[in-house]
């Protein structure tokens, strides 16, 4: 609720503005039944959320239609619409915070605090509110670059194959593929350009490349479950098909991760076992001796 005076967002049920004082009762005519009833409404100032028109606006009213565009709009949205636009405030899950003053840092706090429970969805939407604030935040600039660098070095698959009768592994990563050879030599296939996928009993093969070229790995019992990870992610569905073949979750995490992949670590345990994030990041955690 609003106050129907000033226009600040006041927790439900509160019988005094805690910005201006004013009370947001009146004394009922007939006081034999007990009852109080609310003041007359008063306008507050708003801004449509369409075509950003200034309005006023009864704080009481849920939805209404703006006179000059006709539009509906959620009358709560408009009046913090107009907050931001004139006095610099930004509502956020009920708290006030000034992205024109120093506040903003409240801003950053949230993200990184989101993005240390490994929410990594909600942790970009706030480092990105910083920098629409405030585009040279460099804290909000690294922390989205640490956050899309992890989730694009995700291994989703990976095996080993050979390729031109070098031995190596493959790995299937967002957007691409990487062939790494037994001297650590890597070579970069981005999904885009792999066509005409098909297998035989103990490889498979693809055309890849603007001017094409028939690329062919041998797998030996890999080969159908590469050409249905391929043709998944290139439609842009990844799902967690991974699993390590010896020794466990637990002991793959303990020995391929360690305290700066913790993003990878906890979106990996988090596939593999179908448990929640919260969960993950408490397990992962622990097996990384890492203090949350």
């Amino acid at each position: 609720m609003f106050c129907m005076n000033c226009g600040t967002q006041l927790p439900d049920g509160a019988k005094f503005c805690m910005n201006c004082g004013t009370s947001l009762y009146r004394d009922n005519a007939d006081k034999s039944n007990g009852e109080e009833a609310f003041s007359k409404a008063k306008l507050i100032p708003a801004k449509c959320t369409s075509c950003g028109a200034a309005l006023e606006v009864d704080a009481n009213e849920r939805t209404a239609i703006c006179p000059f565009c006709n539009s509906a709009y959620i009358v709560e949205q408009a009046i913090n619409n107009y907050n931001i636009s004139v006095n610099g405030n930004l509502n956020v899950e009920n708290a006030t915070i000034n992205i024109n003053g120093t506040d903003i840092d409240n801003l950053l706090l949230r993200a990184k605090e989101y993005e240390s429970e490994c929410e990594y969805e909600m942790a970009l939407d706030y480092y990105n509110q910083v920098l629409d604030a405030d585009i040279e935040k460099q804290d909000a600039r690294d922390g989205i670059e640490r956050i899309n660098k992890a989730i694009n070095d995700y291994v989703y698959y990976e095996s080993p194959v050979n390729r031109d009768f070098t031995a190596g592994k493959l790995q299937l990563k967002k957007d691409k593929l990487l062939f790494t050879d037994k001297k650590g030599r890597v070579t970069v296939y981005e999904l885009r350009w792999v066509k005409k996928l098909d297998e035989s009993s103990k490889s498979f093969a693809f055309t890849y490349g603007e001017i094409p070229s028939r690329i062919n790995f041998p797998c030996n019992g890999y080969a159908a479950q590469w050409i249905k990870v391929i043709n998944n992610a290139k439609n842009g569905v990844y799902p967690p098909i991974y699993k390590p073949e010896f020794n466990g979750i637990d002991n793959y995490i303990v020995n391929n991760f360690n305290q700066k992949t913790m993003i990878q670590a906890v979106m990996y345990y988090k596939d593999m076992t179908g448990i929640s994030r919260s969960e993950a990041v408490r397990k992962v955690s622990e097996l990384l001796k890492i203090s949350k």
